[in-house]
């Protein structure tokens, strides 16, 4: 009977961790052969950082180049749950230079998925162009797009031939693909493209009407999709985590704040970003 207990439980987690992870990534639509897709909303545009440290965009091409069709055993791979390109993306982009931090890392929601990887890589304060064309692409930079008006999938440049960008990516596999994926008929009518330039840092401008908060208590904060306990929990920041707020709301008898920026404390998880907390 025990043993049996033992079974069910680690088939039990198993499950759980399945739908962990399957919670988020969300599937995108179909795409042309060689191509994969990953589903979840954003807006405006994104503005990548290199985190620290340089990006070397010859490191990541040769990353690309390397393991689009072979594998890194070293990472997960996430086909059957969602998509692997946002996890190989940022595998390329650590080979090139990226350091991890508590935000972004290997499985982390900023690592797996293309918004939470957008919303970071904003946070950090680098160039994108919206709207891309074939001549905002540079060898190394990433490429997002969109399927209507949700963020889809992302590639990376690792080549440019007779001025238009070839891309590579995760499932199904493709190297030194045209860059469009087949254009708006298979992004459903879009024709939105999202170019993160990962060389020519730019300084951020601060924003002046930003505060910042830091929870004090003991069982920590929840971080939720919107200003109030009826939205979604995405997340949770332990105590002595500060958070840097652009606007703030009453909502349910507590003040909520609008998260920027977050120097997460140890026990802390999930993701911030453009998500609530209250003051606790």
């Amino acid at each position: 009977m025990k043993e049996t207990r033992k079974i069910r439980s680690k088939f039990t987690a198993k499950i759980i961790t399945a739908s962990i992870v399957a919670m988020m990534m969300v599937t995108g639509a179909a795409l042309p052969a060689n191509n994969v897709s990953m589903n979840d909303n954003v807006s405006g545009f994104s503005i990548v950082a290199d985190a620290a440290g340089n990006y070397n965009s010859s490191n990541a091409v040769s990353y690309a180049r390397k393991y689009w069709n072979n594998y890194n055993s070293s990472y997960r791979n996430y086909n059957s749950v969602g998509g692997d390109c946002c996890n190989f993306v940022s595998q390329c982009l650590k080979a090139g230079g990226l350091n991890t931090d508590r935000t972004w890392y290997n499985g982390s929601y900023a690592w797996i998925n293309c918004a939470g990887q957008l919303s970071y890589l904003k946070s950090q304060g680098y160039q994108a162009v919206d709207w891309a064309k074939a001549s905002d692409v540079r060898v190394g930079d990433v490429v997002y797009y969109y399927n209507g008006s949700r963020l889809a999938h992302t590639a990376i440049c690792t080549s440019i031939v007779n001025g238009q960008p070839r891309v590579t990516a995760h499932n199904k596999n493709h190297v030194d693909y045209e860059w469009t994926l087949g254009g708006s008929r298979w992004w459903g009518g879009s024709n939105r493209r999202v170019v993160v330039h990962l060389n020519g840092k730019t300084t951020p401008t601060p924003n002046p009407t930003t505060k910042t908060y830091t929870i004090k208590s003991n069982i920590g904060a929840a971080v939720r999709t919107g200003a109030g306990t009826s939205y979604g929990c995405v997340g949770g920041l332990a105590k002595g985590s500060t958070v840097t707020f652009d606007k703030s709301v009453n909502a349910g008898g507590r003040t909520w704040y609008h998260i920027v920026k977050v120097n997460a404390k140890s026990g802390s998880w999930g993701r911030y970003v453009n998500c609530w907390c209250a003051n606790v």
